[in-house]
């Protein structure tokens, strides 16, 4: 059996490793992770997903309505942060479903993941929007797994490695 101590360390070590990853492996990126949410979303994004992708992780995120740049259009600063990111998470929900902004910023993302070849996106499923709603291209975690799994987070950040 693991001592609580050996877990800790364990779970560090796994931290820093995949910082390292994101770090050195994509030197050339701005923004670790870009996150696609609604607006509507953005308490549950405040309280469930950033404590733990930007603080527990150290991962930078760009998020929309936080790091747009002044006097540049809106579509192009997306644009901009869509390249300059290594990976993408979208907080998938009804609210982002009816959000046509939301819509926009995920065909950006996934052009450019296209255009990459690579599928370092995933999707965090957070209400009971349907499922055949979601993109192709977007791995999808449903919010309640990660509360309940251990070290749960782990997997969402390997999924965009």
């Amino acid at each position: 059996m693991c001592s609580l101590i050996q877990i800790f360390y364990l779970r560090v070590f796994i931290m820093i490793n995949i910082k390292f990853m994101f770090t050195f492996c994509f030197p050339d990126f701005i923004y670790d992770v870009h996150i696609i949410h609604c607006s509507i979303d953005w308490d549950w994004l405040r309280l469930n997903l950033l404590p733990i992708i930007e603080r527990d992780y150290g991962l930078k995120c760009f998020l929309s309505h936080r790091d747009l740049k002044a006097g540049k259009p809106v579509v192009e600063n997306i644009a901009d942060a869509v390249t300059d990111s290594k990976s993408t998470i979208v907080v998938f929900s009804r609210n982002f479903m009816a959000s046509r902004w939301c819509q926009i910023e995920l065909d950006l993302a996934k052009s450019e993941h296209i255009e990459r070849g690579t599928n370092r996106a995933i999707a965090i499923r957070i209400d009971d929007v349907s499922t055949s709603h979601f993109p192709k291209f977007l791995k999808v975690v449903d919010y309640s797994s990660l509360v309940t799994g251990k070290d749960c987070y782990t997997k969402v950040i390997k999924a965009l490695l």
